[in-house]
């Protein structure tokens, strides 16, 4: 059985799976007792995601935060990992590049639109 994000989603599914055919009464009453009965989707986030920084990540962090580069590691209001550098873009890409090497899976690095000299990248 799919599982759907939501109500909506499952009323979508179930209207192009049976756009020529009518459900029966015992179908219509499965389906409506499963969506009464459903509770939330449970995950172990810690499974999926390990901490954003591990061991060899922070040595690299505090190597680059004693020069001239400030970083900032956080998550967003969507919940997304991301780390700030602002300072050169050689060390924020030689940062990114660690996170690959330690098996994360960061996104392209971007220059913030709203300042000068900080750059960004998601960490999956």
């Amino acid at each position: 059985m799919p599982v759907f994000e939501s109500g909506f989603a499952l009323s979508l599914h179930i209207r192009r799976q049976t756009r020529n055919t009518l459900l029966a009464g015992s179908q219509i009453q499965a389906v409506a007792e499963k969506v009464i009965n459903a509770g939330p989707l449970v995950q172990d986030l810690n499974d999926r995601r390990a901490s954003i920084a591990p061991a060899s990540i922070s040595r690299l962090i505090s190597e680059i935060s004693a020069s001239d580069v400030k970083v900032k590691t956080g998550k967003t209001k969507d919940g997304r990992c991301y780390v700030r550098v602002t300072g050169d873009m050689d060390k924020a890409e030689a940062l990114r590049m660690s996170y690959e090497k330690d098996g994360k899976a960061p996104g392209f690095l971007r220059a913030d639109r709203f300042a000068k000299d900080v750059w960004f990248f998601y960490v999956e």
